[in-house]
């Protein structure tokens, strides 16, 4: 299954887009071919994807990557610019779309929304009902050397190397202002200075950094060095970026702010966690109070980021990719030994209405019976042509009764639904092209099984108390 990233880097902001969209791939690489689609991306972004062996599609206009996705594919974006009628023009192509997001400022029709920072919920959002959300620093968008060092965090004894950096261009020049302040203080035996490759002041800066020793610069660098930095800092200071997040990830006590609109949302986010002695907008007032917290030891929350969103956002990502793979086919008297093992299982059995033991001789027969029988639609759910499920419409009285299951080792992903639904669509248009007569499709669920429950509840079937059950029910029209 193909990935396409849309993003571009065509100003510090952007920067910071391509660069968690460059830790989104290496995630999901090992599954996924991926293609970064851009029409602005600095040759050193274009250096780092060449070297992942990545695919980069360099585009002058919208039309020329919007004639790409398939049904089969995955969208996903990251940008403020992206507006809803340029979603609607993804989900035209049918593909899946996925939206990087850390402002909620507009309408998203997206399938999957992703926000790293704290405290965010689905209720934040103006998304459709059936959008999925991965939220929190849970789904921390950080690259593997990252993640690998935050399984590992360092203790800080003491507080002796403060790391500092603002990122790519730094435009206000705040590495100068906050290297004036840090070097006040004794205390600080190792100031490391990194700077962006389009940081333009560095002659100002280089006049700082001659008058103290204790300075180290740094420009231009690439990330396993930046990491050995970090790692080697006791302290940090640094704006609340992406950057935030990967001196989180190391173990280094913060100073943070924010200078720039879209990292308000993220600055207020983790200042509410503590994670980080509050510098404002590094104004030397604000930030020398900082500094003076960090030196007394005030605690702090470091515990934020685990290094697990890797896998985390793998397995969403391989959900998908199992929805979209998923396709159903007439069962045949071939498939009584797989349906025979899926309902002896005692997980499949704990939710099933009959409890008694599953004989192999009894099963064949009742499935031979099934699939001969003109009153009974038995399908077989495949993934990459191997069976996954089943779902069953028994047509009582006027009406359309469905079973289903899951094979154990499917379950998890949210396939459920999936198979419902399918199931639900092939039988709706196999009575719209043959004739077969039936008015409801029901469904009865014990109220133990709740996965089945939120598979019906999210489908708009109507809710109802059948006994001790729960009866499910929806037109076929």
């Amino acid at each position: 299954m193909n990935i396409y990233i849309r993003v571009d880097g065509n100003s510090q902001i952007g920067l910071g887009h391509l660069i968690r969209c460059f830790a989104l791939a290496q995630m999901l690489q090992s599954d996924f071919s991926i293609t970064f689609v851009c029409r602005c991306i600095p040759d050193k972004i274009k250096k780092d994807l060449e070297e992942a062996r990545f695919q980069l599609l360099e585009i002058e206009n919208e039309a020329v990557f919007l004639s790409l996705p398939t049904k089969n594919d995955i969208v996903v974006l990251d940008g403020y610019h992206f507006d809803l009628a340029y979603q609607e023009s993804i989900k035209n192509t049918a593909a899946t779309l996925v939206c990087i997001d850390d402002l909620f400022d507009k309408e998203y029709v997206a399938d999957l929304i992703i926000n790293h920072a704290p405290n965010v919920n689905p209720g934040n959002y103006n998304a459709l009902v059936t959008t999925q959300f991965a939220l929190g620093p849970e789904y921390a968008l950080l690259r593997p050397l990252f993640l690998e060092q935050a399984r590992n965090k360092k203790a800080v004894a003491n507080l002796e190397t403060v790391f500092i950096c603002f990122g790519g261009s730094d435009f206000k020049n705040l590495t100068e202002k906050t290297v004036a302040t840090i070097t006040a203080f004794p205390v600080f035996k190792r100031i490391i200075v990194v700077t962006g490759v389009a940081f333009e002041q560095i002659n100002k800066l280089k006049t700082v950094i001659d008058s103290d020793k204790r300075i180290e610069h740094f420009h231009g660098i690439d990330e396993r060095k930046i990491m050995e930095l970090m790692v080697a800092s006791d302290l940090a200071v640094v704006p609340s970026s992406g950057i935030l997040n990967e001196v989180l990830s190391v173990g280094c006590n913060v100073i943070s702010g924010t200078y720039v609109e879209n990292q308000k949302f993220i600055y207020s986010a983790y200042k509410n966690e503590k994670c980080f002695y509050d510098a404002h907008d590094f104004e030397p007032k604000e930030l020398n109070e900082a500094v003076q917290k960090a030196v007394n030891r005030v605690p702090l929350n470091k515990n934020v980021i685990d290094g697990l969103s890797g896998e985390r956002l793998l397995k969403i990502f391989k959900r998908i990719k199992m929805h979209k793979g998923m396709n159903l086919r007439l069962a045949t008297i071939e498939d009584a030994e797989t349906t025979f093992l899926w309902a002896k299982d005692p997980e499949i059995r704990r939710f099933s209405f009959n409890k008694n033991e599953i004989l192999r001789e009894e099963h064949v027969a009742w499935f031979q019976s099934k699939v001969n029988n003109p009153e009974c639609i038995y399908l077989i759910a495949e993934i990459a042509n191997k069976p996954v499920g089943s779902i069953r419409f028994d047509r009582v009285a006027g009406n359309f009764v469905i079973s289903y299951l899951l094979g154990t080792d499917y379950h998890g992903y949210g396939l459920g639904k999936e198979i419902l639904k399918k199931g639900v669509d092939y039988l709706k248009q196999l009575v719209s092209e043959t004739g077969l007569s039936g008015n409801t499709i029901i469904g009865f669920v014990i109220k133990d099984n709740i996965p089945s429950l939120k598979a019906f509840r999210a489908l708009g079937f109507l809710e109802t108390e059948d006994k001790e059950n729960s009866k499910f029910e929806i037109s076929i029209e």
